[in-house]
């Protein structure tokens, strides 16, 4: 072959060419095994990092949230029975009115059942129209309770609180023992019981059965108590008192023995009234008679029945309790339902607020009234903050208000509250935490590292000791300090890496 080539092309030709080949398949080989590596050396991009002193960021970062928008007024409708839905009233989007009927569930057995309580009550009432009540009868006995009230409060005044005082109907009745706290409240009530005795008088004397029984008879049971109040007084006062007072210790035991018999007496016609109140009440209920305990039991017994049987009727029947925009309607005609399905959901899609938790150690970097920017282009405020941590959720609940229109009920929302910037003068509120963005943080196996760039722009790396989250920060315990300028996201970066601080 090389020799036909040589007769061909000629001997100093062909090895010409034989080098120019040799030559370039060199070049070739240096570039394969050398050069491609020099190239990707050179094309090489080093990442860019931002860096920010540690003290320009602790503490002045915005507190980042996520909230859900919510109606300030919104009722979420659960079935309280189970059984097939025979009627969807509403439709999505439909204004309704508080009251109206949104769904029922099949209710035919309820509806029965509710026909027969109304027919035993009904039963009932007319049973105790028909018994001979004596209503006249109560109405006497209560004029007669009220009568032996007055008579017996009167006669414990007299006969037996007035002993201890010096001038009881004056205007400083002048208590005769030591009252110790109880003093200005003996004289006072002491002096009041005059005119409230003269109106007791002059009514029982006009009473009638015609009069406003049952009223009267409160009246009477308050003036009642209010004169055993009094002589309570004095049986907590009576034993306290010094053996040289002005009363000898016979005498005082004598006052306490007067007084517990007084209320023993007082007790008796407190019970004089309730019984009579009771009897008018039932007299009256029962219309005619003078009996009332077998007709109201069966009264009583029947109504419970009927308001039994409107319970489970009105379970039935779905209402909303607002008025308010139909937001959700889960159920269909025919869906079968269990107790606690949900059924619906109405609001009132004008008034909206925004939820959102922060921890407790965020409490203090929000207040009421801060601004609030949401999504970064809307603004709210904070109207109100839980004065304590949820049990449950063990986060502090915030409210927002806002007025954007753009939102819309059950919205889910970016939160930034700004944190409030000390004043050069006041270092009261300069704080020494070192806080930096959760983004600055490199987790690793075995620890956790915060990086900074060496003169040659290598990274260098931190271990630190951790503090609570507050919101996209972290507080550092340990391991940096506020003169350190540390690359704020470590997100993909390696000790050692080179890189690009940007401008």
């Amino acid at each position: 072959m090389l020799n036909r080539l040589y007769s061909w092309y000629g001997k100093r030709t062909v090895w010409g060419v034989g080098a120019v080949i040799l030559v370039l398949a060199t070049a070739g080989l240096i570039v394969a095994f050398s050069g491609g590596s020099a190239l990707e050396e050179t094309d090489e991009q080093f990442r860019t990092v931002q860096v920010s002193r540690v003290s320009d960021i602790s503490g002045t970062g915005a507190l980042q949230l996520v909230g859900s928008v919510e109606a300030v007024s919104e009722v979420r409708l659960q079935s309280e029975a189970s059984g097939r839905i025979t009627r969807v009233n509403v439709t999505l989007g439909q204004q309704v009115r508080a009251g109206q009927t949104v769904a029922t569930i099949e209710n035919a057995s309820e509806y029965a059942s509710l026909l027969q309580a109304q027919g035993s009550y009904e039963a009932a009432v007319a049973a105790a129209a028909s018994s001979d009540v004596g209503v006249a009868e109560a109405k006497n006995n209560a004029v007669d309770a009220y009568r032996d009230a007055y008579a017996a409060a009167n006669s414990v005044i007299i006969n037996s609180v007035d002993s201890l005082y010096s001038n009881p109907r004056q205007a400083t009745p002048g208590v005769k023992i030591q009252g110790g706290t109880y003093t200005f409240f003996l004289n006072e009530e002491r002096y009041a019981l005059n005119a409230i005795l003269e109106d007791f008088q002059s009514t029982a004397n006009t009473l009638t059965p015609s009069s406003n029984l049952a009223a009267e008879l409160s009246d009477a049971r308050e003036i009642v108590g209010r004169v055993q109040g009094l002589i309570q007084a004095f049986l907590v006062q009576l034993p306290k008192q010094p053996v040289e007072g002005i009363f000898t210790t016979a005498e005082i035991e004598a006052f306490q023995s007067e007084l517990t018999t007084a209320r023993a007496t007082l007790n008796a016609t407190l019970a004089q009234i309730d019984s009579a109140r009771e009897s008018l009440n039932r007299a009256e209920i029962s219309g005619t008679g003078s009996t009332v305990s077998a007709a109201d039991a069966q009264v009583k017994q029947a109504l419970g029945g009927l308001r039994a049987a409107e319970a489970n009727y009105a379970k039935t029947i779905i209402k909303t309790s607002i008025a308010g925009t139909v937001n959700t309607v889960s159920v269909k005609t025919g869906d079968y339902v269990t107790n606690q399905s949900p059924i619906a959901v109405i609001a009132n899609n004008n008034a909206l607020e925004i939820t959102a938790y922060i921890s407790e150690s965020e409490r203090g970097r929000a207040a009421i009234g801060d601004t609030v920017t949401i999504e970064e282009k809307f603004e709210g405020t904070v109207s109100n903050i839980a004065p304590a941590v949820d049990p449950t959720t063990k986060k502090v609940e915030i409210k927002i208000q806002t007025t954007a229109t753009e939102l819309s009920n059950g919205d889910t929302v970016r939160l930034s509250i700004a944190g409030t910037e000390p004043s050069d003068t006041d270092t009261s509120t300069v704080t020494t935490d070192i806080i930096v963005p959760i983004t600055a943080l490199k987790v690793e196996t075995d620890r956790i590292v915060i990086f900074t760039v060496s003169e040659e722009n290598v990274l260098e790396a931190h271990t630190i000791e951790t503090g609570p989250l507050l919101g996209s920060n972290i507080l550092i315990d340990s391991g940096i300090t506020a003169d350190m300028r540390i690359v704020l996201d470590a997100r993909g970066l390696n000790e050692g890496d080179q890189v690009v601080i940007a401008e």
